[in-house]
């Protein structure tokens, strides 16, 4: 009971950051305001939840699921890091 429940909580929060974190590309394509993300938090809660969760959810396989669908872990985060790499490649030549 007590991974049902703590991986459902989990599950909640994860599900409601990743909702957040898709609001500001979809925002940014329609009205051209930036915005932010947070990145990381709700991949990892998504996964850590599918992990905790009992094997008879059949989530458990899925752990990786909730990191490819967050937009910043596998959206903003390769983004942000190849925008590093340009703007250090740019300063050198």
């Amino acid at each position: 009971m007590f991974r049902w429940s703590v991986g459902s909580v989990l599950g909640g929060v994860a599900l409601a950051v990743i909702v957040l974190n898709w609001q500001y590309p979809v925002r940014y394509a329609i009205s051209g305001k930036a915005g932010s993300a947070v990145p990381l938090v709700g991949g990892l809660l998504g996964a850590v939840a599918c992990l905790i969760l009992p094997a008879a959810s059949g989530l458990r396989g899925y752990w990786w699921l909730p990191l490819i669908i967050d937009v910043g872990c596998a959206g903003a985060l390769p983004l942000s890091l190849l925008a590093s790499v340009v703007r250090r490649l740019r300063r050198r030549f």
